[in-house]
């Protein structure tokens, strides 16, 4: 199974893992503490850091902060539309790896869907990223 992400919900909140495993995604509960539905998890949450997906726009809906991972998508179209500062964009590094253009080049909406796309957004990027958004607290 490939995790696509982990998501802690803080406040007494449990950490979840969206797994996919060839076309079926799952969400697992991985530690629990309480025993809160995970639409109040997501309400309670400081920040949700996510790929381009479902939960990341349902968290958005539901006013939890998110922190965007992107390089498949282009977060200005896709990303959560509450707040894109604090988005990981390597959108334009995928499109010139997989495509060999660059992202402006593309049509409006363009996916890059190739294998290890998502492997451009590294570890550093999203704790920069994470960093951003502390700091911006205050």
């Amino acid at each position: 199974q490939r995790w696509l992400s982990l998501s802690w919900a803080s406040d007494g909140g449990a950490l979840f893992a969206l797994g996919e495993r060839g076309s079926t995604r799952t969400l697992q509960r991985i530690a629990v503490a309480g025993d809160a539905p995970p639409r109040e998890l997501l309400a309670r949450a400081d920040l949700l850091m996510t790929p381009d997906s479902g939960p990341m726009h349902i968290a958005n809906a539901m006013g939890a902060k998110v922190l965007g991972l992107h390089a498949a998508s282009n977060p200005l179209r896709s990303g959560p539309y509450s707040d894109v500062r604090y988005c990981v964009n390597r959108y334009d590094d995928a499109a010139r790896k997989y495509l060999h253009s660059p992202a402006a080049a593309l049509a409006w909406g363009s996916k890059i869907e190739h294998d290890g796309v998502m492997d451009l957004v590294t570890v550093h990027d999203a704790i920069a990223a994470f960093e951003r958004r502390v700091a911006d607290l205050g």
